[in-house]
């Protein structure tokens, strides 16, 4: 169930030599980092799983990936002209643009995946107010996750806390798997931050979220 990044953390964190290493550091963020070993070794594993698929393959994907974002860019657009004749975007309006935000994210175009989201998250905190909500978490979720392409460890940190914190507050105990999503989100960007025993804590945190789930 643990992303590859996760595991390789975790193994680091067990063989190291100098231990652990919870330093404030963030070598990912850095305006002028000379240091590229994290984005290296990022699209080193990228390139290696594309090397395993044929060229048809990925075009098939590339395929798909383009009719979905048209079907939902229709979608949304759809749904803004109906939404002017009521009083304003609503939750389907945010539903739409979160589901193409990712769509955008999955396809690589990140630049308007965070438009996208930063949208639907507007229009649902705006409907929600400060009562908490999965569907305002999950957008917080999927910011985050923006913000982990983009290199912006703090903020993607940021966001995937705050997104924690909500859906704890909306399941509790009744949707494990919500929480631990987040939790394995987490732990990975605390590896990529080589913040390693916080990462092992998220992680047995994802063990009884998945326990309590499951009772």
């Amino acid at each position: 169930l643990l992303a590859k990044d996760v595991q390789r953390g975790l193994v680091a964190y067990c063989v190291s030599d100098e231990g652990p290493c919870d330093t404030p550091c963030d070598p990912c963020e850095a305006e002028h980092n000379d240091d590229g070993r994290f984005g290296y070794m990022r699209n080193m594993s990228q390139a290696a799983v594309l090397d395993e698929s044929t060229g048809s393959d990925i075009e098939q994907q590339v395929g798909k990936l383009v009719v979905a974002r048209q079907e939902l860019e229709d979608t949304l657009a759809r749904l803004r002209l109906e939404s002017t004749e009521r009083s304003g975007p609503g939750l389907e309006v945010a539903s739409a643009l979160h589901d193409l935000g990712v769509a955008c994210r999955e396809g690589g175009d990140i630049v308007t995946a965070r438009q996208h989201i930063e949208e639907s998250l507007a229009i649902r905190q705006r409907i929600h107010g400060k009562s908490p909500s999965l569907e305002v978490a999950t957008s917080l979720h999927e910011l985050a996750l923006v913000f982990r392409e983009l290199r912006h460890l703090r903020t993607a940190s940021r966001f995937l806390q705050q997104s924690l914190e909500m859906k704890q507050a909306v399941c509790g105990d009744q949707d494990g798997a919500e929480v631990a999503d987040t939790l394995r989100e987490l732990a990975a960007v605390c590896v990529e931050r080589r913040r390693l025993r916080t990462a092992k804590h998220h992680l047995e945190n994802v063990l009884r979220a998945e326990e309590c789930g499951a009772e």
